[in-house]
């Protein structure tokens, strides 16, 4: 690994006797931490300082190692730590990027905010020429993380900036604040990571408590589609009928998602442009519902919800959840034939779907049925994006309804 890049200095934290663990933010890079060796000496010291300027340059032999970090002034902000409010103001935003940011994720936005904020901070001659825009990144920093605010709960200089008196600044600060306390600044339970089996589990769970009213079938949409499979499999005769909605359909040559999306057919999908770091580093598949940047907002629509405007499709993003475990697109979710094999199924294609192209659902359609040749998928077809539940419900509706006779779960 080697990497050459302006950053802001964010934290620094002493290593040993003489070095220092540095975090710097860089526009394209993201967070990168890094050890400088003799960080703590009298000529290093002053250039790692919080909201400076530098050039780092880290190295490492590998992408798992701490990199060695080597680093260069450009621009010094030490003469504003003289001045108490100033010098509170860039611990604080430094830290709390420092503290709230993954590594290695690149946020160019909060990047751009930040320095503006700092050049705030150095240029206005009193704490109300910044405290707005201090307001305004920390916002950002919400956004930018998934826990963006209603529209309507903020107050004006939030939405729009500008001069304000300090009984607003203090009300908009309170308010990000209390958001930053309740989302950013808490202890999370570390979690196993999940994998495709407890989304079986939980489907398991509902689908025998139903069937106690008669067979149920199964509706599965996109990755949905590998849960009800290996759920059908587990419980083959509670089970009335699986319906795929553009999901996906692993077969033993196909086995996961991982598989059936690498097809040469499913290489149209745009679904890879709202996917935010790297699935590696962050356990997930991860995307941000709430992102503000209208450029992601579009390109979430023409991935998911195409066919419908932007206004609905916020409405519906914010429903979604923002991380997909990785363990699911791996996990193997093929059934057999003599179990998953004999249940009637029928396929909804979606044709104007940018997630899983209209090429890979037919695609699935055919490996399903060379694998159970003597039950083949019955067929229906929509003209919608990958999310007809919003853009022709009724439409999607009737096209269920036809599809079974009896009551429906949804997988």
């Amino acid at each position: 690994m080697h990497l050459r890049a302006e950053a802001l200095v964010l934290a620094i934290r002493q290593h040993g006797e003489h070095g220092a663990i540095v975090r710097a933010l860089t526009a394209e890079h993201g967070l990168q931490p890094g050890y400088v060796r003799g960080g703590r000496s009298r000529h290093i010291r002053p250039v790692l300082q919080p909201a400076n300027l530098i050039l780092g340059e880290w190295r490492a032999r590998t992408e798992d190692q701490l990199a060695g970090l080597t680093v260069e002034l450009i621009h010094s902000r030490a003469p504003l730590f003289a001045e108490p409010l100033p010098a509170a103001a860039l611990e604080w935003v430094t830290a709390l990027t420092a503290t709230a940011l993954p590594e290695a994720q690149p946020y160019p936005r909060l990047h751009a905010a930040l320095d503006g904020v700092i050049g705030a901070i150095e240029a206005a001659p009193a704490a109300r020429g910044w405290a707005v825009a201090l307001a305004r990144y920390e916002l950002l920093l919400l956004a930018e993380l998934g826990y963006g605010l209603e529209l309507d709960r903020l107050p004006d200089i939030l939405r729009t900036g500008g001069e304000a008196d300090w009984t607003d600044i203090l009300a908009a600060l309170r308010l990000t604040g209390e958001a930053l306390e309740s989302d950013i600044l808490t202890d999370h339970p570390v979690q196993e990571p999940l994998h495709l089996a407890d989304y079986v589990d939980a489907i398991t769970t509902q689908l025998i408590s139903m069937a106690r009213n008669g067979k149920v079938t199964l509706v599965g949409h996109s990755f949905g589609g590998l849960a009800i499979t290996l759920a059908a499999e587990a419980q083959p005769e509670l089970i009335e009928r699986v319906v795929y909605l553009t999901a996906y359909v692993p077969v033993p040559d196909l086995p996961n998602a991982v598989a059936l999306a690498s097809l040469p057919e499913g290489q149209s999908s745009i679904s890879g442009a709202i996917l935010i770091g790297d699935p590696r580093v962050t356990g997930a598949q991860r995307i941000n519902p709430r992102n503000a940047d209208p450029g992601y907002v579009e390109k979430g629509r023409q991935a998911l919800y195409n066919d419908v405007s932007t206004e609905k499709d916020l409405q519906f993003a914010a429903y979604c959840n923002p991380d997909l475990p990785l363990a699911v697109a791996f996990d193997n979710a093929a059934g057999t034939a003599d179990r998953w094999g004999w249940i009637p199924r029928t396929f909804i294609r979606c044709t104007e779907d940018h997630t899983v192209p209209l090429m890979l659902q037919d695609r699935m359609i055919s490996e399903a049925d060379a694998a159970t040749p003597n039950n083949k998928f019955e067929i229906s077809t929509l003209p919608s994006s990958h999310s007809a539940f919003a853009s022709m419900p009724d439409r999607l509706v009737a096209a269920l309804v036809s599809s079974f006779p009896g009551d429906a779960a949804t997988g």
